[in-house]
């Protein structure tokens, strides 16, 4: 699919991991290894299947295993580094990026999580609908490790709750957005903030939409998903055949003896 080939895609690739530091003490959580695979080419590969040849990583923590490990070229995809010198936030991250972004539109992804979903149906809607900013919001069963995002009718945003404020069934934030480069100018002036907690409730009023659309997720954040994930996997075969390649996760260690058997269950 070449119609997206002119989007920039982002990868915030930074987090200090540190709930995920007792399973994988040497490595940033996106290389974690899922079926053999750094778990960053998990999102590698869906921003290539709609097209996107053109990813910048915004790196931070063990910023020069990432970019040894993926390189400048991924398959057919061109990868660049935004390299920060200190925690920015997801926000900072971002902005930190601003001049590698080549296109108007642009999208974002966390680089812990994975949302189960063909991205060209959200670039599509975007498209049509003309939004600034749009957040991929799915569905789950338990919104308090999350927090919770209430939207209007129309997918207009119009609240978001913090985590563990609440629980039940819910829409959470997927970890996926679709952006406007203008909103560069709406960003704080601030060169740390959080997109999440910070510049997106800032939003609210004005053209944010959430697009909602449930699906199966999964956050390797914490080590009871990062344990769950290779059967998350599994369930998407696809993902491991169909666009299978050649990087291992060669000297990665995984500390299998911290309380697996608890995350199993």
């Amino acid at each position: 699919m070449q119609r997206f080939n002119g989007v920039s895609g982002v990868i915030l690739a930074g987090g200090l991991g540190t709930r995920l530091r007792s399973v994988i003490p040497d490595h940033p959580k996106v290389l974690a290894p899922i079926h053999g695979r750094p778990f960053i080419t998990i999102l590698l590969d869906q921003l290539r299947a709609v097209g996107i040849n053109r990813i910048i990583l915004c790196t931070g923590y063990k910023a020069r295993i990432v970019r040894d490990r993926i390189g400048e070229k991924y398959k057919n995809v061109n990868i660049l580094y935004s390299e920060e010198s200190q925690p920015l936030g997801t926000g900072g991250a971002i902005k930190l990026a601003q001049e590698k972004i080549s296109s108007e539109i642009f999208v974002v992804m966390n680089g812990d999580s994975y949302v189960n979903a063909k991205l060209s149906r959200f670039f599509n809607w975007f498209e049509s609908s003309r939004h600034t900013a749009a957040i991929f919001l799915t569905k789950v069963d338990n919104i308090k490790r999350y927090g919770h995002v209430v939207t209007s009718k129309n997918g207009k945003i119009k609240k978001f709750i913090e985590k563990e404020s609440s629980s039940g069934p819910g829409w959470i934030n997927a970890g996926v957005y679709l952006l406007n480069k203008k909103l560069f100018k709406l960003m704080p002036e601030t060169e740390s903030f959080s997109l999440e907690k910070d510049f997106f409730p800032s939003l609210i009023g004005r053209d944010l939409f959430g697009y909602l659309h449930e699906t199966e997720f999964i956050d390797i954040g914490i080590p009871k998903s990062f344990f769950q994930a290779e059967k998350f996997f599994s369930s998407l075969s696809f993902v491991f055949k169909a666009n299978a390649h050649k990087t291992q996760c060669r000297n990665i260690n995984v500390n299998y003896n911290s309380q697996k058997a608890t995350y199993d269950n």
